[in-house]
């Protein structure tokens, strides 16, 4: 039976192993002190743990959180970074680190959810862009294209509004006009009478007769 001291440690990298989205396994041999709280306090950034773990209770935790695959990349000193969010973050500030400080670091591989990933697979993910990176980018592209759809749509409306508009100013005068040309009633009573004339037809009867 683990002590009570021991048995709170299992407990808590339980914790650490269940709800992490990604936990990757290090070779701390030659990291200093000052670089190991150097990278602890890169990681905190983006809320990403550093843990030194001792392999027999990183085991037993391993099994207690139904993640047994993890005990496959845990041998000799062992330090677990623990991600509780985006997965590119943990190992994008990780690898920064070793590249940037030469640090003696060395990353032995990682669990994703069910998934293992070797080194190539790791540092293939440390180059993809973050969620907020991904983000920016989405809202500048998404921000062109609703201010083109915008101009788009408002042009041939407004287009239509001074047509309309144009339109509705002069059809009163046009109407007034063509109904008064419409309705003559001079010229209506001139041709009545032109087509109706009984002198003529009284003259052609008496020709007629004669």
């Amino acid at each position: 039976m683990p002590t009570p001291q021991k048995a709170q440690v299992v407990e808590n990298l339980t914790k650490r192993i269940a709800d992490s989205t990604i936990a990757v396994s290090t070779d701390y041999s030659g990291l200093s002190v000052a670089e190991t709280n150097k990278l602890r306090k890169m990681l905190r950034t983006k809320d990403v743990e550093y843990v030194i773990v001792k392999n027999t209770l990183a085991y037993i935790a391993a099994d207690s959180a139904e993640k047994s695959q993890l005990k496959q990349i845990i041998s000799g000193p062992t330090g677990m970074v623990f991600g509780y969010g985006e997965v590119v973050d943990a190992v994008k500030i990780l690898t920064t680190f070793i590249k940037d400080t030469d640090s003696d670091i060395t990353i032995r591989g990682a669990l994703m959810g069910d998934r293992h990933l070797d080194i190539k697979e790791i540092e293939a993910l440390s180059r993809l862009p973050g969620k907020t990176e991904l983000l920016t980018k989405l809202v500048g592209q998404l921000n062109g294209g609703i201010q083109g759809l915008v101009y788009v749509l408002n042009s041939p409306i407004n287009g239509l509004a001074n047509v309309l508009q144009r339109h509705i100013e002069t059809t009163p005068e046009a109407t007034d006009e063509s109904t008064e040309e419409e309705t003559t009633p001079e010229a209506t009573d001139e041709s009545t009478e032109e087509e109706t004339t009984p002198e003529a037809t009284d003259e052609s009867t008496e020709e007629k007769t004669e």
